[in-house]
C-alpha cells in the first residue's frame, strides 16, 4: 500500500542519511533485497524510485566490500523481479495496481553500476554483478549505451584471465543467460536477438566458454556447457526466423 511504502521510504532515508560505511546502509540495502523478493515488483520499483536508487549509488563508491556487494545483491534482486515481471507484459517491467501504469527508468543507472563492478577488486562483488546482468532484458543490451559493454566484458570474465572461479561460473551463467533469452526472442525480435548473439559471437563468447570446459572446478564446467548449449539454440531458432539475420549468417560462415 501507498502508507506501507512511506514507511519504507522513511526507513531507507535513515540509510541514506548515514556514512557509506554506516550499519544503516547496509541494514537498508539488505532490507531492499528481501522487498523485491518477498513483495511485488511494483513495490520494488518503488522503492528504487523513492530511495534505493541514491542508496546503491552510495553504497557502490563505499570502501567497505560487504556494503558494496549488498548494494549489487539489491541490483540482482531488483533486476530479477523486473526480468520475472516482463514475461506478462511483452519486455517492458509495467503493472497496472489499480488504474496505475508504472514502467521501469532505471535500466541506464543499473548498468552503468554493474559494468562498474565488474572491475571491483573483490571476487564476491564481480560474480553477483555478473550474476545479475544475466536479469537485464534483451532490449536493455539494445538500447541501454553501457550495456553494448556488458557484451564486451562478459566473454572476458569468463576466461582464463579472471583468476576466481566463482566470477568465471557467474560469467558462464550470465552469458547463457543472454542467449537463452534471445532464442526465446527470435521469432518476435529477429534483428534485435541476431544482433546480440552477433555482439556476443564476436567478442569471443564461442572461444571463452569451451576454454571453461576444461576447468578444473565442476560448477564452472557445468555453467559453461549450459552455456555453449543456450548459445547454439538460440542460434539455430534465430536461424529457423525467415528470412534469417544475413549479419548472423555471414558470422556463421566465417
Amino acid at each position: 500500500s501507498d502508507v506501507g511504502l512511506d514507511k519504507a521510504s522513511r526507513l531507507l532515508g535513515q540509510g541514506l542519511r548515514g556514512d557509506p560505511q554506516d550499519s544503516s546502509l547496509l541494514a537498508s540495502l539488505q532490507f531492499l533485497s528481501r522487498s523485491c523478493r518477498h513483495y511485488s515488483a511494483f513495490c520494488a520499483l518503488k522503492l528504487w524510485e523513492s530511495q534505493g536508487k541514491a542508496l546503491t549509488r552510495l553504497a557502490a563508491s563505499s570502501t567497505d566490500q560487504n556494503v558494496r556487494l549488498h548494494a549489487f545483491k539489491f541490483l540482482e534482486e531488483l533486476l530479477r523481479a523486473r526480468s520475472d515481471a516482463s514475461k506478462n507484459a511483452h519486455g517492458t517491467f509495467s503493472f497496472a495496481p489499480g488504474s496505475g501504469h508504472e514502467t521501469f527508468s532505471g535500466a541506464s543507472e543499473a548498468t552503468g553500476l554493474l559494468l562498474r563492478a565488474l572491475t571491483d577488486e573483490s571476487q564476491a562483488v564481480r560474480s553477483v554483478s555478473c550474476s545479475a546482468c544475466g536479469n537485464l532484458l534483451s532490449s536493455d543490451y539494445l538500447q541501454v549505451p553501457s550495456a553494448a559493454d556488458l557484451l564486451e566484458m562478459l566473454p572476458k570474465m569468463a576466461s582464463t584471465r579472471e583468476p576466481s572461479p566463482g566470477v568465471r561460473s557467474a560469467a558462464c551463467y550470465c552469458i547463457g543467460k543472454i542467449c537463452s533469452v534471445t532464442g526465446e526472442m527470435a521469432f518476435r525480435q529477429r534483428e534485435a536477438c541476431a544482433e546480440i548473439a552477433v555482439k556476443l559471437m564476436r567478442n569471443g563468447a564461442p572461444s571463452a566458454l569451451r576454454e571453461c570446459l576444461c576447468a578444473a572446478e565442476a560448477l564452472v564446467r557445468v555453467q559453461a556447457s549450459w552455456a555453449l548449449a543456450a548459445l547454439a539454440e538460440s542460434t539455430l531458432l534465430q536461424l529457423q526466423v525467415e528470412p534469417p539475420s544475413a549479419l548472423l549468417l555471414s558470422l556463421i560462415a566465417m
